[in-house]
């Protein structure tokens, strides 16, 4: 199993919408309310993220990464500067997730590590993340 992470482009808005969606869906049942998760689009996330790429792209110290095993879409990740004002130095991961046929292959580790690096290249010294309440896979892997 070859696993691959590039730059994610505007053409990858559907891929990032699967992906966002698709773990929600799994990793959020029962700690999010699951009519929200239900009414979750895909098509209609992909537009929004299509329509706000350049808004999300402004600043050169983010990026987006797309996971890819034997070039199947396995995971996505965005990070930049922090969105916490108390703060303002940190780097932050804003997401980082494998689509749930992939957990425990590798998928977060190969996406955390570029992450960490473009922080790092982007000037950041610390960064940080948030985890949803009770999400105890996610906390266990970000330890």
């Amino acid at each position: 199993m070859a696993v691959t992470v590039r730059l994610a482009t505007k053409e990858d808005v559907h891929a990032i919408a699967t992906v966002r969606i698709e773990t929600w869906r799994a990793a959020y049942a029962g700690l999010i309310d699951q009519a929200v998760l239900d009414r979750m689009d895909i098509d209609r996330e992909a537009a929004r993220r299509a329509e706000l790429w350049d808004q999300y792209h402004s600043d050169p110290r983010g990026a987006e990464f797309i996971a890819e095993v034997d070039g199947e879409l396995a995971g996505w990740a965005v990070v930049g500067p922090s969105l916490d004002e108390d703060l303002p130095e940190d780097g932050q991961i804003y997401a980082i997730y494998a689509l749930p046929s992939f957990w425990s292959a590798g998928i977060g580790h190969a996406l955390m590590t570029d992450a960490e690096t473009r922080l790092r290249e982007a000037g950041f010294e610390s960064a940080h993340l948030w985890v949803l309440e009770g999400n105890e896979r996610a906390a266990a892997f970000y330890e």
